[in-house]
């Protein structure tokens, strides 16, 4: 009987020897488990640090560049600018020097002598008053730059700041160059503006009432030359 219960007992301690094993076994398991997670875990957190570093260095890098595309297109802009600005002035000053051809609406103006019978039995004083002197184109030229005229040529000579016109002789002298009548202005400006002014004025009815013939006519497009120096003016 005794033996039986030795036997029992021996039994009993093999297996709760056995239990108590695999009890130690599963903790440290569970344990080597949970520190395995936990370097899982902060290796993941590492590199999500890392991406997020990345991530913000690449967008300050991109937001520096569209800072820099941005000042670019700005400093272009300003460019463009600019270069519209000087060849609006170019123009402006190629048009006052007559360095290039134009056209434009305006109106045409021609002055002739009076006619040959306006002559007979006057005096010399008569007679020089009824034929076109350089006074007359000066005045008449004067009343077209009152009434704004862009630009002016007279018979195809280019007029600017530079040009002189003087009688020589029978003829008027233009930019160096001698013409005979009739003497034809080309202006390009406002139309009615430039007709009104020219119409209304004292030089006309001067001219006018002095048996001088003056054809004035409104154009939809007048053509005027560029200037062209003569050689007589150091060409």
């Amino acid at each position: 009987m005794r033996n039986k219960s030795v036997a029992v007992i021996s039994i009993f301690t093999l297996f709760l020897g056995i239990a108590c094993g695999m009890q130690i076994s599963s903790i440290q398991k569970g344990k080597s488990t949970t520190v395995e997670a936990n370097v899982i875990r902060q290796q993941y957190e590492d590199q999500v640090r890392e991406e997020q570093k990345r991530s913000d260095t690449l967008k300050e890098q991109i937001s520096n560049r569209l800072k820099e595309n941005a000042a670019i297109v700005s400093r272009h802009a300003q460019a463009e600018d600019e270069i519209k600005a000087l060849n609006e002035k170019l123009k402006i000053a190629n048009l006052r020097a007559g360095l290039t051809p134009v056209k434009g609406p305006g109106i045409t103006i021609s002055l002739t002598d009076a006619k040959d019978d306006a002559f007979n039995g006057d005096n010399i004083d008569t007679v020089l008053e009824r034929i076109v002197h350089d006074s007359d184109v000066k005045e008449i030229l004067n009343e077209l730059n009152k009434a704004g005229a862009e630009a002016v040529s007279i018979n195809d000579e280019r007029v600017v700041i530079a040009t002189n016109i003087q009688c020589t002789g029978p003829t008027i002298s233009i930019n160096g160059r001698r013409h005979v009548i009739p003497f034809i202005f080309n202006a390009i400006g406002k139309p009615n503006r430039l007709y009104n002014k020219v119409k209304n004025s004292s030089i006309y009815r001067c001219l006018v009432d002095e048996g001088i013939q003056v054809d004035m006519k409104k154009a939809d497009e007048v053509k005027i030359p560029q200037y062209i120096l003569s050689k007589g003016n150091g060409q």
